[in-house]
C-alpha cells in the first residue's frame, strides 16, 4: 500500500478506483481538447468524491492522480 493510502474495505477500493479512472480518463480528454482542465477537473473531481461519500479517500486518490501527470510529463 502506497504513502497516504489508508486500509480500505474492498467496495470502498473499488469505488475509489472507479473515480480514479475516470478522473484518469477525463484528464486525457481534457488536455487532448486543450480545455481548462485545471478548473473543469477539480469540479469533476471534487463532484465525484461528494456523491460516492469518499471525501475522506482524497489524499489516496490525489497520490494515484499526481504519480500518472509525473510518469505523463515524461
Amino acid at each position: 500500500m502506497e504513502e497516504g493510502e489508508e486500509e480500505l474495505d474492498k467496495d470502498h477500493l473499488t469505488h475509489i478506483d472507479v473515480i480514479y479512472r475516470t478522473v484518469s480518463n477525463y484528464l486525457d480528454t481534457s488536455f487532448n481538447r486543450g480545455g481548462n482542465s485545471y478548473v473543469e477537473l477539480s469540479c469533476h473531481l471534487f463532484s465525484s468524491i461528494y456523491d460516492a461519500s469518499l471525501s475522506m479517500s482524497i489524499n489516496g486518490i490525489l497520490i494515484r492522480l499526481n504519480k500518472q501527470m509525473k510518469m505523463k510529463i515524461n
